[in-house]
């Protein structure tokens, strides 16, 4: 089966979707936006399924040739391309996660001198909020003036309830 080919530029482009969406968009009234947010949703969540089972099949192919790749290039981590024919590269990324034990390295900090710890780590003391809301007096106010809140932006979207008819 021939791989599909990409939209010229004539008749592809976000731009058209974006044209034809805004133009079909404007005309809705709120029943006609539910349906799209709706379809909106089940179209994206058929692409993800999509996408998921073209990563996969990649990796059935693919997989374990380039992991086999990074054994031998010593690689725990990190990215490596093959070609794998002319023009298209296979692309193997392992990323890595690090943690730390909090209270060794506070205790290492603690025996150097104060300026090369600062130095040294990276110190970013938190508090949770029900910790913080169960706070009171003193302890509250010093806590107050430690705490930054920062809000996202708003999102409005429609939401169907469930005893409309």
């Amino acid at each position: 089966m021939p791989i599909p080919q990409e939209p010229s530029a004539e008749d592809s482009s976000n731009d058209f979707l974006s044209r034809v969406a805004e133009h079909t968009l404007r005309r809705q009234d709120v029943d006609g936006l539910l349906a799209l947010q709706r379809r909106a949703r089940a179209e994206a969540q058929a692409i993800k399924l999509v996408n998921e089972k073209i990563a996969a099949e990649i990796e059935r192919r693919f997989g374990a040739a380039m992991a086999a790749k990074m054994d031998a290039a010593d690689k725990s981590s990190g990215t490596l391309a093959d070609e794998i024919a002319p023009g298209v590269e296979a692309v193997s990324e392992i990323t890595k996660k690090v943690s730390w034990d909090s209270d060794a390295l506070l205790n290492l900090a603690m025996g150097m001198p104060q300026a090369l710890a600062k130095a040294t780590f990276k110190f970013d003391p938190s508090i949770s909020e029900a910790k913080f809301n169960a706070a009171t007096g003193v302890f509250r106010t010093a806590l107050e003036k430690a705490r930054t809140v920062k809000y996202g932006t708003m999102k409005v979207s429609l939401r169907e309830k469930e005893t409309r008819a």
